[in-house]
């Protein structure tokens, strides 16, 4: 349910000139319901009305008839309404692989204390390639921070998760899924976020392990990261 719903009415009044010493007075309204789900969020949508009562003064009751409206109602996915709150973000990182066999490291790490990442990631790259997702990994040095940014660029909001490039000895953990072998121009992501996110589990870092296959050559790839955070 809606927390506040607002009805902006802009009232517009003509003087009509009936040609035999009287006039009459037109009255016309433009209405607009506004919903806001919170005070950062407003939605608006349509309403069916057929009459308003306007008082002149406090004796003369003017009944004016309104236009009918389309019953609509306007919706947005959960997801979307995450954008609109300036909870949802995302990430993008390219890099080169180097040699045949060579391989990149990027870690992600869910937050423990605030909030719990819902996370769609896609993967695309030049040459034939092998990626691997594992949770629970152990490093030795986090490596250098990527800092994922807001989709809605009017907020200040901060992701609470956290991306790392170049960990140092990742070891351990449970592979989730791969080595999924991918050829060029392929992307790794699912075709939705229905059957593609991944709630991250709090506390936990997940390695994102991608392998050169080129023999002797290199290798483009684009790491994309879009989610959204569940407070807790």
């Amino acid at each position: 349910m809606a927390d506040k719903v607002f009805v902006n009415i802009l009232p517009t009044v003509k003087a009509i000139d009936n040609g035999d010493d009287t006039h009459s007075i037109s009255v016309g309204f433009a209405i607009t319901p506004t919903v806001e789900i919170d005070d950062s969020t407003p939605i608006d949508v349509n309403i069916a009305a057929q009459s308003i009562e306007v008082m002149i003064d406090d004796s003369i009751p003017i009944d004016v008839a309104v236009q009918s409206m389309p019953d609509e109602t306007v919706t947005i996915d959960y997801n979307h309404e995450k954008i609109h709150h300036g909870d949802h973000y995302f990430l993008v990182d390219t890099n080169v692989i180097a040699n045949g066999g060579s391989r990149q490291y990027l870690v992600v790490v869910a937050d423990d204390d605030t909030a719990i990442p819902h996370i769609l990631p896609a993967l695309s790259v030049s040459g034939e390639a092998q990626a691997t997702i594992t949770e629970g990994v152990s490093v030795d040095d986090e490596g250098t921070e990527l800092v994922a940014k807001n989709n809605d660029r009017n907020s200040a909001n901060v992701a609470a998760t956290k991306f790392y490039h170049t960990p140092t000895n990742p070891s351990g953990g449970t592979v989730l899924t791969g080595p999924l072998t991918l050829g060029s121009g392929r992307s790794g992501a699912g075709a939705s976020r229905s059957d593609s996110e991944l709630i991250l589990k709090k506390n936990t870092k997940y390695l994102f392990d991608i392998v050169n296959q080129v023999s002797g050559g290199t290798n483009t790839i684009l790491q994309v990261f879009e989610f959204y955070e569940q407070n807790i």
